[in-house]
């Protein structure tokens, strides 16, 4: 069910500095999922909407993908290498 699959991905993510779970949600709030939300923001939110009722869950991952071509990859990865994260 969408509860356990949220426990998971908060379990999982949880020292994630770039990654959020947001806390679960009905599936009939998903019209909030705005594009502009994370715009110049290092950040990917997770979330999880569940409808109980049926047994569906869906799970939606939004994030700025805007600067992170190949030059933003490459100095990730670099800050990673060098555990600057």
């Amino acid at each position: 069910n969408g509860r356990s699959i949220h426990e998971i991905l908060s379990d999982h993510y949880l020292s994630q500095q770039f990654v959020k779970v947001v806390e679960e949600q009905d599936i009939q709030e998903i019209d909030k999922l705005l594009p502009e939300d994370l715009n110049n923001k290092d950040l990917m939110k997770i979330y999880v909407f569940s409808n109980q009722k049926n047994g569906h869950a869906l799970i939606c991952a939004q994030l700025d993908n805007l600067g992170k071509g190949a030059s933003g990859q490459a100095v990730q990865n670099l800050k990673l290498m060098l555990n600057e994260f």
